[in-house]
């Protein structure tokens, strides 16, 4: 008892509120212990609904997001379980390989979507003080690349796409400099202009680019 009240675990991150356990995770769960195949009804990220058999074969909870790990007619895949519509358990012995590791699935499966991730990169000076923020933000998808001249870092930063990236670090403002690559320099100066527009006018002045 003592111990239990010595130690409180929060998962959420300043600012954000803890997520909930998904409903369907109870029954994904029983389905896995009980070795049975599922019809799983599934919305992809294009918003496309499928419903498809599959043989559940471990849950994962990552950044308080579960994840289903299930063999399918074209291998091992991964579904979101919030993206999960309806599950209806069968009376079919789900097919489980001998030699499955939960663990190294998962692994597998998320150094495919980190790849999947960082399809666009950046290459930006830095000032070393701005480096523990950027670490912060970007997490691994931030690299240092070494000193440069004039007593700043050069990184890598990698997201989906140039917006994003520029995006992302248009709130830094004058603090780094993107050398490269062009498109994500033409778009934070395009950002810039959009703010001149909005904001140098006084309130209510600006009018909004249409894009």
């Amino acid at each position: 008892s003592a111990a239990a009240g010595a130690v409180v675990i929060d998962p959420a991150r300043w600012g954000q509120s803890v997520v909930r356990e998904p409903a369907l995770v109870g029954v994904l769960r029983d389905a896995v212990i009980a070795g049975v195949q599922i019809r799983l009804g599934y919305r992809d990220r294009g918003g496309r609904a499928t419903e498809r058999v599959v043989h559940p074969l471990g849950l994962v909870e990552k950044a308080s997001r579960w994840y289903l790990v299930a063999g399918t007619d074209r291998g091992e895949r991964t579904f979101r379980v919030d993206r999960v519509r309806d599950v209806a358990p069968t009376a079919e012995p789900a097919n489980r390989p001998a030699d499955f590791d939960l663990e190294a699935a998962w692994a597998g499966s998320r150094h495919r979507t980190e790849t999947q991730r960082r399809r666009a990169s950046a290459t930006v000076h830095v000032g070393p003080e701005r480096l523990p923020g950027l670490r912060e933000q970007f997490g691994d998808d931030l690299v240092v690349i070494g000193p440069v001249g004039g007593d700043r870092v050069a990184v890598e930063i990698r997201r989906e796409s140039h917006e994003i990236l520029a995006n992302e670090l248009a709130g830094w403002g004058a603090d780094l400099e993107v050398v490269a690559p062009t498109a994500v320099r033409a778009r934070l100066a395009e950002l810039g202009a959009e703010l001149v527009r909005r904001y140098a006018s006084g309130p209510g002045q600006g009018r909004p680019t249409a894009r």
